[in-house]
């Protein structure tokens, strides 16, 4: 087969980057379970990337001992991301005896791999010479059955995945620029990618796409993969810490509601994240998440909703024959101009406060 070593560079340093990332989510998982996860399917991903590209380039006939290690390894993937989703949005910690059932596929794909596997050289490039000479996996009832029963164990696991990210959804939504939106984003790719590389088989099975075409572009997607992931930790701010939002706990809860609602630290027109965490004697990132489970809205938007809640509580207060002073009811409510007072409450009312003020006392 033609060499091809502009490919071969690219997938190389896919398969370092892939290496390198593994290993630096193993050494700073701690306990955490979800960059576990990740960190095998990078390695995975580092094999069979090798693998595939030896294949394709035609040194696997000088290195045919590293044939078929990637074939059982392959079916954990969809595995890997389903439990890399569902431990992180769903703070799982621990396994039980029912999981193991998940690794039945691995285990029956091992089961048939494991003669390639320790095959001598000889019989590995007998191997090859017959794969090169036979046909796509359209052309036999082995082939049709294993890429059936293949692309259902994938897409059942898949599936599950989109499920947990549906289900997430309202709570991912409000974590903008955090790190659950960009969990969310990466096994989205995953599930693309994957929908993408059935496709090409396909293509390939009728075929429709060359054997060549084919390896080149899922090595390549399966690079960008991994830049993928790399940019996935490389866009936050500092390592992600995987660690999903907590249950807020109800002394957590009554605790922001006595100090933001009944002693009205919204008032505060300079109040902040910061600020309220100091008054609050918490974490920063804890309130935010506990403003999001109890709100759920973000720091922001819960203080501008409290805040419109006062000023139409002080316009229904003042006398119908009363002239009402808008600026000083923003500046009362804790706004500091009247712009982010008129803007903040045309967005969540749906009129401006002078429209409001004439519907109240049209009312009355």
């Amino acid at each position: 087969m033609e060499n091809l070593d502009w490919l071969t560079l690219v997938v190389f340093f896919g398969v370092l980057q892939a290496v390198f990332l593994g290993t630096l989510l193993l050494f700073k998982s701690g306990q955490r379970r979800a960059p576990l996860f990740l960190a095998v399917l990078l390695f995975i991903e580092a094999i069979s990337l090798t693998e595939q590209s030896f294949y394709y380039s035609g040194l696997i006939y000088n290195y045919p001992q590293i044939l078929g290690f990637s074939y059982p390894l392959a079916i954990l993937r969809p595995l890997l991301i389903f439990a890399f989703a569902k431990t992180y949005f769903l703070n799982l910690s621990g396994f039980n005896k029912k999981h193991i059932i998940h690794l039945l596929p691995f285990v029956v794909y091992l089961f048939l791999f494991v003669p390639l596997i320790l095959s001598t050289h000889t019989e590995k490039i007998d191997y090859l010479h017959e794969v090169e000479q036979g046909s796509v996996w359209s052309e036999s009832t082995q082939g049709i059955v294993f890429f059936i029963v293949n692309n259902i164990i994938y897409l059942f696991y898949y599936i599950k995945s989109w499920k947990l990210l549906k289900e997430q959804a309202s709570k991912i939504k409000l974590d903008k620029g955090a790190q659950s939106q960009w969990v969310a984003h990466l096994i989205t790719f995953f599930l693309i990618f994957y929908l993408f590389k059935l496709v090409l088989y396909s293509l390939n099975g009728f075929h429709l796409l060359s054997s060549i075409s084919l390896g080149t572009i899922v090595m390549l997607v399966s690079s960008f993969t991994v830049q993928a992931i790399a940019w996935f930790l490389l866009a936050n701010a500092k390592w992600p810490s995987f660690n999903p939002v907590v249950p807020a706990a109800s002394q957590e809860i009554e605790k922001l509601i006595h100090v933001l609602e009944t002693k009205k630290a919204f008032l505060d027109d300079e109040i902040t994240i910061r600020k309220l965490a100091a008054l609050m004697g918490m974490r920063q990132d804890r309130l935010t998440e506990l403003i999001r489970l109890h709100y759920q809205d973000t720091f922001k938007e819960a203080i501008n909703k409290l805040r419109i809640s006062e000023a139409k509580s002080l316009i229904q207060n003042e006398s119908k024959d009363k002239s009402i002073y808008l600026l000083g009811v923003a500046l009362d409510s804790g706004f500091n101009n009247k712009v982010t007072f008129y803007r903040a409450f045309k967005k969540h009312e749906g009129v401006s406060p002078s429209e409001y003020v004439k519907v109240i006392r049209a009312s009355r």
